[in-house]
């Protein structure tokens, strides 16, 4: 039996759109949900042109290659039709990381006409290649969505990696109505030891990252406050009408097991179950960083789904925004780090050439293992803080996350939102974060030291983020909190 795809009303209506509005060419990311049963295909987002020139445009049949994003000659020539695969996959790598659980990028939609369509299978075969490198979703298989530009016909294809297209039966639905929003609030605590070295940070805050989302591998969860199971939908435990497009979303509780809920620090050699733990690095140890926060973890399934599917969904939440603010914590740093090159750089201009060999044989460090070092105490770092857009037409069962440094507007946000989705109404939309922003210390404060990184959309420095909470009273809290939770799976459930 072959793959079975539903594709969303708002596709077809976006579809017409172009042809009505003559567009020859363009190409973009599909968003959707990959389940067992079926695949949900639910909103098709264009590709943003670069530096004025677009990521797809047809040919009379060129084989020469358009160079791509930078100048650099990535793109691939298919028969009458021209791709950037660079820019397209990087596109979808940026729409990966801005959506909740549980949604993934599917593939992608080609418009163009049917003749030009025809002696992709090279094109396209490369395209879901590169993409299913680049992509964290990991899925099989990826779905190629031809429109075609004249009539405005749909046809659907299944690509495997290096694969050829297969063609791909599917249906028209309104989907988005019957897609629901979840949303959990889960605290982690990491304290990571840094050893020198910028790669070495790069692994052990990735080694961090990773032992936190193992913590909730085992956890039960609770929709709407009761016991999810794979005999129940995700209706029937929000049976209010919450998490639809008119109420809120539906609460999704995470138990861990009390040992394993006080790992302290899970970078390197921490074992769980023994207690707050401090992880272990190889060689010298520069410092401490701490991470702590209380993230926003949200989620989008099919109200027809199993209970458990909803767990799952915040599970692979926690994963992506988790490894989304360290790639832009360290993405911030690192920004930073050049842009004191490039001013220490500046200085040396007018100096001697003793001087300027100097300061090429000491390049500026990277700030957070030059504020670890100067630190007696463990370092406290903020992460970014995540911001939700609300769902615009016509995609108003999907929203859009995206992460804000301290300083930094929500206009910044939307602005930069309205770039990357080219989606109408967006500018304007509502901004939702639940996420406390940083606080700076007292002076003279005891406890952790902080630092804050900028981010390069931010109007101001990042404050501090201190940790404000006893390590004994965040455990007591958390023991009592699993106390009730476990109580309320007793009988009567």
């Amino acid at each position: 039996m072959g793959r079975s795809v539903q594709v969303d009303n708002s596709i077809q209506r976006y579809a017409e759109s172009c042809v009505q509005s003559r567009a020859a060419a363009q190409v973009g990311t599909l968003v959707g949900r990959s389940s067992p049963g079926k695949d949900l295909l639910l909103q098709a987002l264009r590709t943003p042109n670069s530096d004025g020139v677009a990521p797809l445009s047809v040919t009379a049949g060129s084989t020469a290659k358009k160079g791509g994003k930078g100048g650099k000659p990535s793109s691939s020539a298919g028969g009458g039709l021209l791709l950037d695969e660079e820019l397209v996959v990087e596109h979808a790598t940026i729409v990966e990381r801005l959506l909740p659980g549980g949604l993934d990028v599917m593939g992608f939609y080609v418009l163009c006409p049917a003749t030009a369509f025809a002696g992709t299978t090279a094109l396209l075969s490369a395209l879901v290649g590169q993409a299913a490198r680049e992509l964290s979703g990991r899925l099989p298989t990826m779905l190629v969505l031809h429109i075609d530009s004249i009539s405005g016909a749909l046809s659907l294809r299944e690509v495997a990696a290096g694969g050829s297209l297969r063609p791909c039966e599917f249906k028209l639905a309104g989907l988005l109505d019957q897609m629901v929003q979840l949303q959990c609030r889960y605290e982690i605590r990491l304290q990571v030891p840094v050893t020198r070295g910028k790669q070495e940070l790069h692994a052990v805050l990735q080694s961090a990252a990773d032992s936190a989302v193992d913590q909730v591998h085992g956890a039960l969860g609770l929709v709407s406050g009761q016991l999810a199971t794979d005999d129940c939908q995700v209706a029937d435990l929000a049976d209010d009408g919450s998490g639809s497009g008119g109420g809120g979303p539906i609460p999704v509780d995470l138990l861990l097991q009390p040992s394993s809920s006080l790992v302290f620090c899970t970078a390197g050699g921490g074992k769980a179950g023994s207690g707050l733990q401090h992880g272990s690095a190889e060689g010298p140890t520069l410092g401490l960083i701490l991470l702590a926060a209380c993230l926003d973890c949200r989620a989008c399934v099919h109200r027809r789904e199993a209970a458990t599917a909803a767990v799952n969904a915040i599970r692979a939440d926690l994963k992506r925004s988790l490894q989304a603010r360290m790639d832009a914590l360290l993405d911030a740093a690192e920004q930073q780090q050049e842009a004191s090159a490039a001013e220490a750089e500046q200085r040396q201009q007018g100096g001697n050439s003793s001087s300027s060999e100097a300061a090429a044989a000491f390049p500026p460090v990277h700030p957070l293992l030059s504020a670890v070092a100067h630190c007696s105490k463990p370092l406290v770092v903020s992460l970014p803080r995540r911001a939700f857009v609300a769902a615009v037409p016509p995609a108003r069962g999907v929203s859009f996350c995206d992460y804000l440094f301290e300083g930094e507007s929500t206009q910044a946000l939307l602005a930069r939102l309205q770039m990357l989705l080219l989606m109408p109404g967006l500018a304007t939309a509502a901004v939702e974060c639940l996420e406390q922003a940083a606080v700076r210390p007292r002076p003279g404060a005891r406890g952790p030291q902080a630092v804050g990184i900028s981010g390069s959309g931010g109007t101001g420095r990042a404050d501090a983020l201190p940790s404000t909470m006893l390590i004994g009273v965040w455990a007591a809290m958390a023991v009592l909190t699993l106390a009730l939770g476990y109580m309320a799976l007793g009988p009567g459930r």
